[in-house]
């Protein structure tokens, strides 16, 4: 749909050339702290034709588990809501733009899938009956497929597990916590890990565990998802092993309606506190210990209408395991959408954020001088007094506030009694980077701040 423009708004030819990513005049960005970002437009999704839900198993997961089904007139109808629940599933790798099909075996079954855990190109799904509230959820099978082969093994229903590996697996049931493989094949953890704290590791094919005791000697394992064992290790070990990676975006739901379930999608840095937009009127101001709009964390609008309930909704985001990119992903008018995130040097955020301030303040100055020339028409050449020009103003702007952006420097002159009609000036919008100045022949000019 985007073509090329959105690749470059990614970046992936620059990456793969090891250059600098390009800012797209479509996409979208934000700061957090000492990162900025880049988010491209919207990229459909064609593989499903009607979306009734897509869900994930935590954050950051690749692999979604989509329920969908065909098309139909009724979804066209104005008049009347079609219910028609969802006929297929689907699984889909948001990084790798990949769908695969539900295993034959699962479909027809009856009852609510859900995904437990999901690593590499490996599932874990519960099938459960169709809750009566928030709290209900008796699970009837649980299953774990590979996404990429199609290949299925069914677990107690009444067990738990989590992916290791490809081939490994985290196994619980009542009797204790198992090492399980393909084969079925178990092998006993007698470590009670309730009592660890798990952290990521490195090598995603690894899981680390920390406790410490009383007399606060710290105990370290580590659970390998390569040979399915686990082993005690050193601090020094445990240090070396230890993963730097943190997710650094969070989504953000905010209701664009009381009591309804819309909602709008935005997206932001973990380290961001009060981040604003740059689609606000306050982007013309300085932050409030005197930072340039382009040193403020910011947070960006990634979609309305999407239907949700409080913080339950189908969105999302998916992240590299380099924290490279993120994908975030919603469904909206029952279509999947992704919209891709990117890191980019603060240099060009900083350029981009230039950019926006300044096509904000020209298109502010030409809304006014317009507002200005029009009311003067009505009113014999008379343009509005110094005391009054605001009100006057007032209605042919959305937002009443931009004008506290812009200064006048007219009284009530006649137009026609103007000598300097060409070059002097009526009035400017200031920001941090400059002024958008507006001279009474309408014309508009940007004036860099030294």
């Amino acid at each position: 749909m985007y073509g090329l423009p959105l690749i470059l708004a990614m970046g992936w030819l620059g990456q793969q050339a090891g250059t600098a990513p390009a800012l797209h005049p479509e996409a979208d960005a934000f700061r957090a702290g000492d990162k900025a970002y880049i988010v491209a437009p919207a990229r459909p999704v064609a593989n499903f034709d009607y979306v009734i839900s897509a869900s994930q198993s935590g954050s950051y997961n690749e692999w979604l588990l989509v329920n969908h089904r065909r098309r139909t007139e009724q979804d066209s109808s104005p008049w009347q809501a079609n219910t028609s629940p969802a006929a297929e599933q689907s699984f889909y790798n948001v990084r790798q733009h990949q769908a695969r099909p539900f295993p034959p075996e699962l479909r027809g079954k009856v009852g609510q899938w859900r995904l437990q855990s999901a690593q590499f190109d490996i599932v874990i799904l519960e099938l459960s009956e169709v809750p009566q509230n928030d709290y209900e959820r008796n699970v009837l099978e649980t299953w774990i497929v590979n996404c990429r082969t199609g290949r299925t093994m069914q677990l107690p229903a009444r067990s738990g597990a989590r992916v290791l590996s490809e081939d490994w697996f985290l196994f619980i049931d009542e009797t204790g916590l198992y090492f399980l493989n393909w084969n079925k094949e178990t092998r006993p953890i007698s470590l009670d890990l309730a009592q660890y704290v798990p952290l990521p590791s490195k090598n995603p094919l690894e899981m680390l565990f920390r406790k410490r005791g009383e007399d606060q000697e710290v105990e370290w394992y580590v659970l390998s998802g390569d040979s399915g064992t686990m082993a005690r290790i050193s601090n020094e070990e445990a240090r070396s092993r230890q993963s730097d990676y943190r997710p650094s975006i969070r989504m953000i739901p905010v209701l664009d309606v009381a009591h309804t379930r819309s909602q709008s999608i935005w997206v932001r840095g973990f380290t961001s506190v009060d981040a604003g937009d740059l689609s606000s009127s306050a982007v013309f101001h300085l932050g409030p210990e005197g930072q340039l709009p382009h040193e403020l964390n910011t947070r960006s609008k990634l979609a309305s209408e999407v239907i949700g309930r409080d913080y339950i909704m189908s969105a999302g985001i998916s992240s590299e395991l380099n924290n490279a990119r993120h994908y975030a992903w919603y469904v909206r008018d029952h279509q999947f959408m992704v919209r891709t995130i990117v890191e980019v040097p603060l240099t060009e955020y900083e350029a981009f954020v230039r950019d926006v301030v300044q096509k904000r303040a020209m298109e502010l100055a030409r809304t006014t001088v317009l507002a200005f020339h029009g009311h003067a028409s009505m009113n014999d050449e008379k343009l509005p007094s110094s005391a009054e020009w605001r009100d006057v103003l007032a209605p042919h702007l959305k937002d009443r506030s931009l004008l506290d952006r812009v200064t006048y420097l007219g009284n009530g002159q006649k137009l026609s009694e103007i000598t300097d009609f060409r070059d002097g000036l009526m009035g400017y919008v200031d920001t941090p980077y400059g002024r958008a100045t507006f001279a009474w022949d309408s014309s508009v000019r940007w004036v860099p701040r030294p």
